[in-house]
Parts: structure tokens; sequence; C-alpha cells
């Protein structure tokens, strides 16, 4: 596995949260150290609010303020916190029935060991020493026999926004390691060099880039490796003039998709160096590299692709790959 290329991975994007008049309020409740539910048609009170009642469907109205304290009613021990959770030490998450709530509220008890959690033990909100009308102005909740007569917060400057404008920035990510596999760590390992390096599969058929598979057969492609030319003939393209967020490049640019020279498989890049009006296929280009000695194993090592001044390919052959 040493010759396996991985890298830890994020994928996240982030978003505007508008809350709404029923979250809203709720949520501004918490920046005031107050927890408010709703009052369902059986009499009970929805906490967190929602602006229906999950039996009936009816829109709830009286908003009704419920304790600060509660008790456990099922819980769910963490013993190795990942770094997405709210507390880096051992703890359990539960759902908590807040006195005079007529349902659950999700959220961490922070204990000092598994054995001092129990279903049915008195827990109470310690409140975060800076809030902002969010979930995790409730810091957590602690078993109330350890800090009965202790203020776990500070008083703090309240937002009075209205409820329906209640507005917050989140995150929606995920972690992972990716391993590049056998054949992809070649191609890789390659480009770090400046060279193209594709795979052959069972089927005779030359990838670049390489797959872990051999799309005809279905077979895994070995470690036959095959240094290829740095040229190649563009077989499809485009001229891109809508902007992407994050995007380096600046529009127009033409985009294409390149039949390395000795591949059977095509390649995505940009295309520099010619007018727009003059890209075509079966122009012949050759890749343009980043500077510096030393290059990771990316294929942004690759800046873009440039025409070499050749006589074009026979659009019969281009054809085969449209």
């Amino acid at each position: 596995m040493s010759n396996i290329l991985a890298e830890p991975w994020r994928f996240e994007f982030p978003y505007t949260r508008t809350a709404g008049p029923t979250v809203g309020k709720f949520l501004l409740g918490l920046q005031q150290k107050k927890i408010y539910g709703l009052r369902m048609r059986d009499g009970g009170i929805l906490v967190p609010p929602h602006a229906h009642d999950p039996r009936t469907s009816e829109t709830l109205t009286e908003w009704v303020e419920v304790g600060t304290t509660g008790f456990v009613a099922s819980w769910t021990w963490i013993e190795r916190p990942l770094p997405q959770h709210p507390l880096q030490r051992p703890f359990a998450y539960a759902l908590i029935r807040l006195d005079g709530a007529g349902s659950d509220f999700f959220h961490v008890v922070d204990a000092d060991s598994v054995a001092d959690v129990a279903t049915g033990m008195r827990v109470k909100v310690r409140w975060a020493a800076e809030r902002r009308g969010h979930i995790s102005d409730i810091a957590c909740f602690v078993p109330i026999a350890a800090d009965d007569n202790e203020d776990m917060s500070a008083d703090v400057t309240v937002d009075d926004a209205a409820p329906e404008r209640h507005r917050f920035d989140a995150r929606f990510g995920t972690d992972y390691n990716i391993l590049a596999g056998k054949a992809l760590s070649l191609h890789l390992r390659g480009l770090q060099r400046r060279a193209f390096v594709g795979v052959r599969g069972p089927s005779g058929n030359v990838y670049f880039p390489p797959n872990g598979a051999d799309p005809l057969t279905g077979e895994a492609v070995g470690d036959d490796a095959v240094t290829l030319p740095q040229t190649g003939t563009v077989v499809r393209y485009c001229i891109v003039n809508i902007p992407v967020r994050g995007q380096q490049v600046d529009v127009p640019f033409a985009a294409a998709d390149i039949l390395i020279d000795g591949a059977d498989t095509t390649m995505m890049a940009l295309l520099q160096g010619i007018p727009h009006a003059d890209v075509r296929l079966g122009l012949r280009v050759r890749a343009v590299w980043k500077d510096g000695d030393e290059l990771p194993p990316s294929m942004a090592n690759v800046k873009w692709f440039e025409p070499t001044g050749e006589p074009d390919c026979e659009l019969a052959k281009v054809e085969a790959y449209l």
C-alpha cells in the first residue's frame, strides 16, 4: 500500500439559513436564556417548536416558556469524539424532556463518565458564555447535582431582531480519506515529475487518465504503465461564458476534451494561446506545465494546453470520439 496515494479530504458547502418566525423566535429565546415551545392540540408543549402540530397538522400559535431543567429520556455514550462533535471529551447524546414540555429535546449531556449518566437522571442547561441566537447557545446539559447553585453563564447583549429576519451562516461538510488506487497513483506520480503516464488495460487499450477497471472488460487494470507524449488532439470543446463560484479562470475561456497521442481515452483541460473563434476539432495541442522545482501529485500541474502549430488531425479520426 506504500505506493498508493492517499489524501484527507473535506467535502463542504456553506449556506445562509433563514430561520423563519417559528424557529426564529425559539432561537432568539435561547439568546435570552429562555426556552420556548408551542402548545399542541392535546395540550403538550412541542420543544423545539414546529409551525404545525405533528399529529393533526394544525397551525400552532400559542407560545409557552418551559423550564431549563428536565430529565434524560434516553441516551447514548460517545467515548471517542470526532472533530465535528460539540465536545472534545467523552459525552452523551440524549433525548431530554424539559420540565413542562410534551416532547423530547435532542442535545448533549456533559458528564464525567458513562457511569454518571442514567435514564431518568435530572439535568439542567449550561448556557454558552456568548450567545448569538443559535442552538449552540445551549452549550450542553449537565447533571443537576453537579452544579445546583452554580451560574454557568455571563449576561450578554441580546439581539432583538424580528424572528422572521433571523439568519445565520451554516456549513454542511464531511471528512473522508481518498485512496487513489494503484492505476491513478501511477498517473498522479507521473504528473509530479511532468510526465503523462497511462495504464494499459486487459483489453489492450491505454487509459489516460487511468481507471481502476477496464471499461471494456470490467477487469481490474494492472500496473502496465505507459509513458505517453505530451501532445494530443482536440476532440470536443466548449467556450464557457458563465462564471462559477471559486473558479480561478476568468470567463470566457475554452475547455476541451483532448485525446493524448497513444491514449484511447480523453482528458479535459483548458485551452490557451488561441482566439476562441479559432478553436476547432482536430486542433493539435501540447501541455503547458506549472513552474516550480517540486510539484505535488496533482492534475493541477498541467496549467493548460496550447496549439503546437502542426496541421490539424483528420476529422475522420476525431469523429470516432464524438
